[in-house]
């Protein structure tokens, strides 16, 4: 993997290369996580709500946020249990549950209340990862 690269293509691409960037992101963080070299351009890209970003592209990030970002990772994975797409929101708590930070526990609750069904599971399954 190049990380200059896929840093490069998630500044600067169209929404496909963006897209496939924070997929590639997320499938090496699952096969090597925690390395710090991939949190800050994921942390930029996954705030970025421009032309250029889509829910695939946030989707991904969470999943690799979940994975390799830790507790900066912790408040933009909260905002994005608001996120518009219900598949960016449900990454977004499955994430949660893998970083098991207590300040998610709240808006994780919220979610199990205001949410589908489906993303109502998943934020239940997270709290029961942190012990709740």
């Amino acid at each position: 993997e190049d990380l200059d690269f896929l840093a490069l293509q998630l500044e600067t691409g169209g929404p496909r290369l963006r897209r496939e960037a924070s997929y590639t992101w997320a499938m090496a963080a699952m096969t090597s996580p925690g390395d710090p070299r991939r949190v800050e351009a994921l942390l930029s890209a996954f705030d970025d709500r421009s032309e250029a970003s889509d829910f695939r592209m946030r989707q991904w990030g969470a999943v690799a946020l979940g994975l390799d970002g830790g507790p900066p990772a912790v408040p933009r994975l909260i905002a994005a249990l608001k996120d518009p797409s219900f598949l960016v929101r449900g990454k977004a708590a499955e994430a949660l549950g893998r970083l098991r930070d207590p300040q998610a526990l709240g808006p994780l609750l919220e979610m199990i209340r205001q949410d589908d069904w489906y993303n109502a599971v998943l934020a239940r399954e997270s709290m029961r990862q942190m012990g709740r």
